[in-house]
């Protein structure tokens, strides 16, 4: 992938800062990123009322239309935020990853996950075993009970 460089942009947003990438000498901004976001499956599109702008979804919060593309300076340079507030250098920080890396940082995650998710379950199961035990000792009272009585 070419080098994408992230830099402040001259008026950062309240709710989102902005970047403006610096593409090669020989590529547009835009095109550098359209092609990272196909890469990693996202979908995009022009804006209908700015040729400057185009929308996508963005590869953090995975709002579509939430990445806010736009183009300045002659197609070299460009401006990205994202209308949830998702950190701009996060946004290239992942776009410049190979899909492969993506989901191997992925597969570490949902691993995590799943254990955490499985020590809960046998907790759980354990909750379950006692409260059943303590009621089929009530009832074997009960029962003992009824019969006595």
């Amino acid at each position: 992938m070419p080098a994408v460089k992230a830099t402040p942009a001259s008026r950062p947003s309240s709710k989102a800062r902005r970047l403006s990438l610096a593409p090669p000498p020989t590529e547009h901004a835009l095109d550098v990123l359209l092609l990272r976001l196909r890469v990693h499956g996202f979908d995009y599109r022009p804006d209908p009322l700015d040729v400057c702008q185009w929308t996508a979804t963005c590869v953090l919060c995975r709002r579509p239309n939430a990445l806010i593309m736009r183009e300045s300076e002659g197609r070299r340079r460009l401006t990205l935020r994202c209308s949830s507030g998702c950190d701009p250098d996060k946004v290239v920080g992942y776009l410049k990853r190979e899909p492969s890396d993506v989901i191997l940082a992925q597969r570490d995650v949902w691993i995590d996950e799943l254990r955490e998710l499985a020590r809960e379950s046998i907790a759980l199961a354990r909750l379950l075993a006692k409260q059943v035990a303590v009621l089929e000792n009530a009832i074997g009272r009960a029962l003992d009970g009824a019969s006595n009585g």
